[in-house]
C-alpha cells in the first residue's frame, strides 16, 4: 500500500515541466525594497483605464495598477532592484496622503527610472500538473544496525523555466490571472524533514509537487521622454510600445508540496 511507505507526510507550504530537485535548502533572502512593496501592495495607486495614466504619475509612484487590463505598470529600475540580492537602499517608500512614493532623489540619475513595463494578465491561461514521486538525493541504508536511526534532509524544488523581473514584480503586487490562481506560486521552494528508519531497512526521501504553467501573458514597454526632471514631470511624454507576448513560464505551488519517507523496496529509487 502506498500509505505504508510514508512514515512522515508533510504539506509544506508546473504540459510536461522539467523539475530540478536539489538535496539542500537555504532560506530565500528578500531585500528591504521587495519586502516594502509586498507590505504595501494594497495601497498601490489604481486607475480604471490606461488613458488615466500620466508620465507624472509614473515618475512619482514608480508603479501603477490598471483595472481594465488586470495589469501592473512598473519601472524597470524598481522591478529589477526588488529582486537584486545586492540591493542597497537608494530610494525609499514614503506615505503621502495614503499613496506610495516610489523613488527618492537618489534614483533620479538612473535611466531605468524612465523605462516602464506594463504586464497584463487579462488573457492569461493556467495549466496545473502534479508530479510523480521524485527522489531527493540517494538512499540512506540502516541495514547493519540493530536499532532505528534518524536522518534529516533539506531540499529545493525549482521549476524548469524562469520569469522576467517585470512579471515577478507584478506577481509580488498581487496581479495574477483572475481565475484558478492564487499567490502561493514561486520559481522554487523547499524545506527540510527528518525521518526515522527501522533497523535493517533503507530510507529514501521523496517529494511530490504541483506545478503551474502560465501562458498568454503580454507586456509592452513605456518610455518617458522630454523634460521629465523639471516642472514636476508635466512636460514629460509617454512613448507606448506595442503589446508583445510573454514567454510561457512555470512555477511551483508552495501550497501543494508533499514529502515522504520511503522504506518499501518497491518504491525506492536508489
Amino acid at each position: 500500500m502506498l500509505l505504508e511507505q510514508i512514515v512522515v507526510f508533510a504539506t509544506l507550504i508546473l504540459q510536461a515541466i522539467a523539475l530540478e530537485i536539489t538535496p539542500r535548502y537555504s532560506t530565500p533572502q528578500t531585500n528591504v525594497l521587495q519586502q516594502s512593496y509586498s507590505d504595501i501592495k494594497k495601497q498601490i495607486i489604481t486607475v480604471p483605464e490606461f488613458d488615466a495614466v500620466t508620465p507624472k504619475m509614473l515618475l512619482k509612484y514608480g508603479v501603477v495598477r490598471v483595472s481594465s487590463s488586470n495589469s501592473i505598470i512598473a519601472s524597470q529600475l524598481l522591478a529589477e532592484e526588488a529582486f537584486n540580492p545586492n540591493y542597497s537602499p537608494s530610494y525609499q517608500y514614503e506615505k503621502e496622503e495614503e499613496e506610495s512614493e516610489a523613488f527618492s532623489v537618489d534614483a533620479a540619475s538612473d535611466k531605468r527610472k524612465t523605462i516602464f513595463y506594463e504586464v497584463s494578465y487579462s488573457d492569461a491561461q493556467v495549466t496545473r500538473k502534479v508530479s510523480d514521486w521524485i527522489p531527493i538525493g540517494g538512499c540512506h541504508p540502516n541495514t547493519l544496525s540493530e536499532t532505528s536511526s534518524s536522518f534529516s534532509q533539506g531540499y529545493t524544488v525549482t521549476a524548469g523555466s524562469g520569469i522576467t523581473a517585470s512579471v515577478k514584480f507584478s506577481q509580488l503586487l498581487g496581479i495574477s490571472p483572475q481565475f484558478a490562481y492564487d499567490l502561493a506560486y514561486t520559481v522554487s521552494t523547499g524545506g527540510s524533514l527528518t525521518c526515522s528508519v527501522e533497523a535493517g531497512k533503507t530510507l529514501q526521501f521523496q517529494v511530490m509537487v504541483e506545478t503551474v504553467t502560465i501562458s498568454n501573458l503580454k507586456q509592452r514597454q513605456i518610455k518617458i521622454s522630454g523634460d521629465y526632471q523639471f516642472a514636476n514631470g508635466y512636460l514629460a511624454r509617454m512613448n507606448v510600445g506595442d503589446w508583445e507576448s510573454v514567454e510561457t513560464f512555470s512555477q511551483v505551488n508552495k501550497g501543494n508540496v508533499q514529502t515522504a519517507c520511503v522504506t518499501d523496496p518497491q518504491y525506492l529509487m536508489c
